[in-house]
């Protein structure tokens, strides 16, 4: 094998990216990649070996914070150094942009490979898929404004997302939903719709509200065509798990919360789904 080499990911290499992640059944879609480059064009990296890519991850900046994730080697590759070759570059990215704070969602098998790279376990989360969904889009909540939700969600968060927020609220298939009472916001739901599969996150509800969250998710499931979800929660949020599982979602495997630097101050009693395993 030669020597690797890193560059960012172009365009041409979304084939084979969803190829690669099909390999683990991962469920992204070239939209989702296209998302990411879109996103953040420098923070998508390819590894290259014998002159073919070979692996690829995500990184995606919210100021001072980052989050990486779709880390991944071409099964044959795997135990050569390209993942660890791959988080190296992503971290001096990371570093070039000014990010103090590095997170990520671990797979429980890959724990031990980021703790040796420096990051430490917070939280897990649970991701919760279901074959058969029914809402109502009875028009409770509105269509939400990225710039003034990206505050309200920032409280939770720790960073702010409105770039991310507004990608899902202007792309085709996205949606950016918000309820408020009287000019306060309550909370609000994003994701995608791709053929009948409703991806739902991020979803931030003020924990005094729940009420909101169940409206939030009724109007989501409700959209034209959706018959199946997915969605991904932190496990420290109980409630939202367990509303989730009474509205017949069901566990499909678990990740680790990690951060390298500094904690992020999130409040995690209002988040009811992350944005996605790499977007946080």
């Amino acid at each position: 094998m030669g020597e690797p080499a890193v560059r960012v990911m172009r365009e041409a290499d979304i084939p084979f990216a969803t190829a690669l992640t099909d390999t683990e059944d991962w469920g992204y879609t070239a939209a989702d990649l296209h998302r990411l480059l879109a996103l953040e064009p420098e923070g998508c990296l390819v590894v290259e070996a014998d002159g073919r890519p070979a692996g690829l991850t995500a990184v995606v900046t919210y100021g001072e914070v980052a989050w990486l994730g779709a880390v991944i080697v071409l099964p044959e590759l795997r135990d050569r150094g390209l993942g660890e070759r791959l988080l190296h570059s992503a971290l001096e990215f990371c570093e070039s942009r000014g990010v103090r704070s590095v997170r990520l969602n671990a797979y429980l098998h890959a724990v031990g490979f980021y703790q040796r790279l420096g990051f430490r376990g917070e939280t897990e989360n649970v991701r919760l898929r279901a074959a058969a969904v029914r809402g109502f889009s009875g028009g409770r909540a509105g269509r939400g404004d990225a710039s003034s939700l990206a505050a309200f969600d920032a409280r939770y968060f720790g960073a702010s997302r409105e770039r991310l927020l507004r990608r899902l609220g202007g792309e085709p298939g996205g949606f950016l939903l918000a309820v408020d009472r009287g000019g306060e916001t309550l909370g609000y739901i994003a994701g995608t719709v791709d053929g009948s599969h409703c991806e739902i996150g991020p979803w931030v509800v003020r924990p005094e509200e729940p009420v909101a969250a169940e409206v939030l998710l009724d109007e989501a499931l409700g959209l034209p065509g959706v018959g199946a979800a997915g969605v991904t929660a932190p496990v420290g949020n109980a409630p939202a798990v367990e509303h989730l599982v009474a509205r017949g979602f069901a566990g499909a495997f678990r990740t680790l919360r990690m951060t390298r630097g500094p904690r992020v101050p999130e409040d995690l009693r209002g988040i009811w789904a992350l944005g996605g395993l790499e977007k946080g």
